[in-house]
């Protein structure tokens, strides 16, 4: 029976040791090391000639852990931006922040706080090399203490938080809610239909076979040049080349372009690449179909502090990048429609409509903006009017070309890109042909459209290099460093960081007021499982509440739009 000490809802580091990272890719847990104000261990539970402990051990130190508040050693590295660490680059020389637990602890307490992972590390380093990460091979007397280490070092990095950096103190009972709803979502995953995939997937390999057969030559980027053009200089001028050898860069755009003007075997290579890429991408085995559980649910491993900007990001599989059916090509099916719920249930998602558009619409009091918004008007179409002195049917060409470019330019100015980056939007994205001489001219006359974004984008660069840091709505500081030279991008850091802190407040009111159906946050939206005769109703609450919520925070009309996912939207 374990001895573990009677402190309810105190703080309590959690750290664990496994064989591999993800449980369904077969890792199991190996051990289990806790530590809190005068008490640490560690407990093994499948290692090799230790004192492992019983099922019940297990469950009794499960039950012990949810009376307490844990804290992940990312999230508590993170929260200690700007203080340090720093590591050097060796590619380009710069300085990088880094979140890695014993970097952290040598950087403030010494290397003798890390002298049990050197023990571990000699142990492992006279194995060969293919059992070089089997830290469950490793004897108890050098296990046991590297993974006590490791839980007291992040009991350390808490208390340091309490002191170190009062705005992220501020955070940190947020930080510890959504740090459970994470592991709740991922422990949850979502149905994936991973055999209809791999029917796909054969498919898909025929077709690549077929298309390959088609082609001239071996069906590569080098081979295809030289087949159109036998030596680089021949090629066309407008094409792209790499900046060290001046190889031209067959990328998508300059693909659909030389498709448009009839090359032989553009489009055949085209599509070659689109079907190859679909399958390393999503259809392969050690793509998103190898990576479904056994109960038919494909999970992403959540980082919770996974961007400067406090969005999260994801590991093992992206699900925030699930491909909308219109940005694939032709010959490949949809994966979205591989998403599937659970018997008697739905998948939702809801999506906050332009969120970015409209929190730096009202941080900048952009008024012709605001008035679009608060109309209800097609900002993109209004911009495009104006700039293009045109009116038209918007889902019609050429009308359809220019939203577009209007649309481009409004979110280029959030993210502070210049006439060549709207350009390269513009041809590689849209596949509208669009010269450097048109992009001055009407990012010339969307500054004239709208000056107060131009203007707060110059204040909060200011900011940024006068004190180091914006703050965002929830008190959440971002810090750049002297060296970083990207203060032009604060506005933009201020508008993501500010959708992250409010997609995190309601992830959490969601799991708060519908336990259970919170499956997956993509950005600026949720995706949702709810039962059928339920769902109505509460995707309609909680769309409700993400509307007046953000509008009241950021005062300015906020849209969530509601729509079915996966496998629902094809019924």
């Amino acid at each position: 029976m374990l001895n573990l000490p009677d402190i309810t809802g105190a703080p309590v580091a959690v750290d664990t040791e496994t064989t591999g990272l993800y449980p369904d890719d077969g890792a199991r847990l190996t051990t289990v090391s806790v530590a809190t104000e005068g008490f640490s261990a560690a407990f093994p539970f499948a290692l090799q000639g230790a004192p492992n402990l019983s099922q019940q051990d297990y469950a009794d130190l499960v039950t012990w852990l949810k009376k307490q508040l844990f804290w992940d050693t990312k999230e508590a590295t993170g929260l200690l931006w700007p203080i340090g660490p720093w590591k050097l680059n060796e590619k380009n020389h710069q300085k990088e922040y880094t979140t890695s637990l014993k970097p952290v602890a040598e950087w403030l307490w010494g290397k003798k706080e890390t002298e049990a992972e050197g023990r571990l590390k000699g142990f492992l380093s006279d194995l060969p090399k293919n059992l070089r990460k089997r830290y469950d091979l490793v004897p108890w007397p050098i296990h046991g203490p590297y993974s006590q280490q490791d839980a007291v070092l992040t009991y350390k990095l808490w208390q340091k938080q309490q002191h170190a950096v009062s705005a992220a103190v501020l955070l940190i009972p947020r930080e510890l809610e959504l740090e459970k709803v994470l592991y709740r979502m991922e422990n949850r995953g979502i149905g994936f239909d991973a055999e209809r995939g791999r029917e796909l997937a054969n498919g898909l390999r025929l077709t690549l076979d077929q298309l390959s057969e088609q082609l001239p030559v071996r069906p590569t980027r080098q081979q295809m040049v030289k087949y159109w053009w036998d030596e680089d200089d021949a090629a066309p001028g407008w094409l792209n080349r790499t900046d060290k050898t001046g190889q031209v860069q067959l990328d998508e755009y300059a693909l659909w372009k030389l498709a448009k003007m009839n090359y032989p075997f553009a489009q055949t290579f085209k599509d070659y690449l689109s079907v190859k890429d679909a399958l390393s991408r999503w259809y392969d085995e050690d793509a998103w179909v190898g990576k479904v559980g056994s109960d038919g649910r494909l999970r992403v491993d959540y980082r919770q502090n996974g961007a400067m900007t406090g969005r999260l990001s994801g590991a093992r599989v992206n699900l925030q990048a699930v491909p909308q059916d219109h940005t694939l090509s032709s010959l490949v099916p949809s994966v979205r429609e591989l998403f599937t719920p659970k018997p008697g249930y739905e998948l939702w998602e809801i999506d906050l409509s332009q969120a970015e558009l409209r929190i730096a619409t009202s941080i900048a009091k952009v008024k012709l903006a605001r008035h679009y918004i608060e109309s209800g008007m097609d900002m993109h179409a209004e911009t495009a009017k104006k700039i293009f002195n045109t009116d038209g049917d918007w889902k019609v060409e050429p009308y359809k070309k220019y939203r577009y470019i209007a649309k481009t330019t409004n979110f280029a100015v959030l993210y502070t890109a210049g006439a060549k980056t709207l350009v390269s939007q513009i041809t590689r994205e849209g596949k509208i042909d669009f010269t450097m001489v048109e992009a001055y001219k009407i990012m010339a006359e969307h500054k004239e459209l709208y000056p107060e974004y131009y203007h707060e984008t110059d204040i909060a660069a200011s900011k940024m290099r006068e004190r180091g840091w914006v703050q965002l709505v929830s008190g959440r500081r971002i810090y750049f460093q002297p060296w970083e030279h990207r203060f032009y991008k604060a506005f933009n850091n201020v508008i993501q960081g500010n959708v992250a802190e409010v997609m995190k407040d309601i992830m959490i009111w969601i799991e708060r007021q519908f336990p259970g159906i919170l499956l997956l946050q993509i950005h600026d939206s949720v995706v949702l499982e709810i039962p059928i005769d339920h769902d109505i109703e509460t995707v309609g609450a909680i769309a409700k509440h993400m509307e007046q919520y953000t509008s009241d925070l950021f005062r300015i009309k906020m849209k969530a739009d509601i729509n079915p996912f996966g496998r629902n939207a094809y019924a």
